[in-house]
């Protein structure tokens, strides 16, 4: 859609949709391709109109038809009208037949801002939806509360009144018609015909009906825009509720997770611990045999060294009676050593 025009050396732009990132895209193509440097560079040719540095256009009707939207690129619109002011050029503000939010922020660049009758403005607080704990609703609300201020200091400039004065009609959402915006000096004039017109029949949709409405027509169809914009906050609101949810489970889902991984990796290292003590078992083993042979042994020299004349049970019975070394069977007694041959025992080295 084309959304700007040439006629002799004035340029039309027309904003009558949201501010958002793609809308002031191509909204700033096109001014850019009439009052940008990269006109006078291509020279372009629109009808009868060369464009170069001594004949550029030189005025720039605005016309406007928006609910607002997005505060960072709506500031993008603003300042590419300001640097147009600063080179000359004269910006003229059509409100046909809303300005809201962003909008009216935008309208505020113009060197004139003109209101059809029946139009209406809004200016109310930054708002936005945000997730997290104490400290990140803090910084939004740190972030919302100075945008909220260099707004109120746009429309304080614009109006001649109080940045704080513009700060407290910011928070009640203040809603005006075409007189009041130009009484409180959001607007320079009330108009009435001074858009393109186009038949109107029923099949017409909502914004080509505001294009030049009557103005009964128009504070209807601006009720209707109002609850359908009311509906729409509804909605985010509703959706950004889910999102949160969804955003505590995935967080929830990732705390699980990292409880496993810990519960996974104790019990790892368990599996380790003990493989690393079956490993030492035969060792172990080996190391208790050495030492039953040792206790069999001394007690075999402590009952020679008292005398007695029969075996310990368990010792010479057992271990002594079969194979015993030699150190063992010196130990013995007399009577041991020939209880030991008769049991036909062999001595070891």
């Amino acid at each position: 859609m084309k959304i700007l025009t040439i006629e002799n050396k004035a340029g039309k732009v027309k904003l009558n949709e949201s501010v958002y990132k793609e809308s002031v895209d191509k909204l700033l193509e096109e001014i850019g391709s009439v009052f940008g440097a990269r006109a006078v560079a291509e020279g372009a040719d629109f009808g009868v109109l060369m464009n170069s540095a001594e004949n550029a256009a030189d005025t720039m009707e605005f016309e406007i038809h928006s609910p607002g939207g997005s505060i960072l690129d709506g500031y993008r619109v603003y300042q590419a009208i300001m640097d147009l002011r600063g080179r000359g050029v004269h910006v003229t503000a059509f409100i046909n037949s809303l300005a809201a939010s962003m909008a009216s922020v935008i309208a505020m660049a113009a060197d004139e801002i003109k209101i059809v009758k029946g139009g209406r403005m809004m200016i109310h607080e930054a708002s936005t939806a945000t997730w997290g704990n104490a400290e990140d609703h803090a910084r939004a609300a740190k972030l919302l509360d100075e945008m909220s201020g260099e707004i109120a200091g746009i429309y304080a400039e614009r109006t001649g009144k109080k940045p704080s004065e513009m700060r407290e009609r910011m928070k009640e959402e203040t809603w005006m018609s075409a007189e009041s915006a130009v009484a409180e000096g959001f607007a320079d004039e009330v108009v009435s015909g001074k858009f393109d017109t186009k038949p109107k029949d029923k099949g017409m949709n909502i914004l080509d009906r505001l294009t030049s409405p009557a103005s009964a027509e128009a504070l209807a169809e601006i009720d209707t825009l109002k609850a359908e914009v009311s509906n729409r906050e509804n909605e985010v609101a509703e959706l950004s509720d889910k999102v949160s949810v969804a955003e505590a489970a995935l967080q929830e889902a990732a705390t699980a997770t990292a409880e496993l991984r810990n519960n996974l990796a104790t019990a790892a290292a368990r599996v380790t611990e003990l493989e690393a003590i079956a490993s030492r078992v035969p060792e172990l083993e080996s190391a208790a045999e050495l030492t039953k042979e040792k206790i069999g042994i001394e007690a075999a020299r402590q009952l020679a060294a008292s005398g007695h004349p029969e075996p310990i049970a368990g010792i010479e019975a057992g271990e002594i009676t079969n194979a015993m070394t030699r150190e063992a069977f010196n130990a013995l007694s007399p009577r041991a050593k020939s209880d030991f041959s008769k049991a036909g025992g062999k001595i070891t080295a």
